[in-house]
C-alpha cells in the first residue's frame, strides 16, 4: 500500500541489497515509524542525476535502520537489477498498481466425482499462480450428496505442488459431514465454502495448487461441482 509522507535518505547506496538510512526530513516519517520492522512495502529510490529503482523491501531496526531492496521490479538498469547509486538518494514509499496489485483466477469444475473407497484422495481441480507470487489465499465452493447412511464426511484440502509433482505445503484437511438421515426421505447434500491462505514466500517456478477430496465411512457419496478461486500477490 501507499504510505503517507514516507521518505528517508540514504548515501552512496551503491547497488547493495541493505542500505543503512539517514533519517527522514523535516515533515515526513521514517520507515520503520510506518511500517515496524520486516514489514514488505513498495518502495521507489531516486538521486538528482535522474536515477531510480522501484520495487519492495522492508526495513530493518538498527543503528542506523536498515533497508533491504528485496525485489527490485523496474529502474534504470532493468528488473531485478539493483542501480548503483551515488551520492544522496532519497528512498520513499510509491504505490506501483500495474506490476503490484493482487491478479485473482477463478475455475469451475463441473465433473461428477465419486468418493469411494474411504479414505482415498482425488484430485478434482487444480490452480496455476503466476509467476513472481509471494502470497495467496485459494477457496473452494464445494456441492456434495450422500446416498446413504454410512456416509461420515466429504473432505477437501488445498496443496501447494511443484513443477515436478513433490508437494511443497500441505494444508490442513478441512471437512463438511454428510450423514445421511432416512427420516428426511431425501439425498443429503450439502455447499460449504473453505479457504486456505499459503506465503508469504518466494514460491517456485510452475507450482500450482491441487484440490484434492475424499470422504468417509463406506457409504456412497460423490461432489458434483468444485468452484475453485485464488487471490494472488507479489507481497
Amino acid at each position: 500500500m501507499t504510505l503517507m509522507l514516507v521518505l528517508e535518505t540514504t548515501n552512496n547506496p551503491g547497488n547493495a541489497l541493505t542500505i543503512p538510512l539517514s533519517g527522514a526530513p523535516t515533515g515526513y516519517r521514517p520507515w520503520l515509524a510506518a511500517t515496524g520492522a520486516g514489514m514488505r512495502e513498495e518502495y521507489v529510490m531516486r538521486d538528482s542525476a535522474g536515477l531510480y529503482e522501484w520495487g519492495v523491501g522492508y526495513v530493518t531496526p538498527g543503528s542506523p535502520n536498515v533497508f533491504t531492496r528485496e525485489t527490485v521490479l523496474g529502474g534504470s538498469s532493468g528488473p531485478g537489477v539493483r542501480v548503483a547509486f551515488s551520492g544522496q538518494v532519497d528512498l520513499y514509499s510509491a504505490f506501483i498498481p500495474e506490476r503490484l496489485a493482487p491478479t485473482y483466477e477463478e475455475r469451475e469444475w463441473g465433473s461428477t466425482y465419486n468418493l469411494a473407497p474411504a479414505g482415498v484422495e482425488i484430485a478434482a481441480a487444480r490452480l496455476s499462480p503466476p509467476a513472481g507470487t509471494r502470497n495467496f489465499e485459494a477457496t473452494a465452493i464445494v456441492n456434495a450428496a450422500a446416498t446413504d447412511s454410512n456416509v461420515s464426511a466429504a473432505y477437501i484440502r488445498a496443496d501447494l505442488i511443484a513443477a515436478d509433482g513433490v508437494t511443497v505445503m500441505a494444508s490442513s484437511r478441512a471437512h463438511y459431514a454428510l450423514l445421511a438421515s432416512t427420516s428426511l426421505g431425501g439425498t443429503p447434500t450439502a455447499q460449504f465454502s473453505l479457504s486456505w491462505r499459503f506465503g508469504p514466500t518466494n514460491l517456485p517456478a510452475g507450482c500450482s495448487i491441487r484440490f484434492m477430496v475424499y470422504k468417509t465411512g463406506p457409504g456412497a457419496a460423490s461432489l458434483s461441482r468444485i468452484l475453485t478461486s485464488a487471490t494472488y500477490s507479489r507481497l
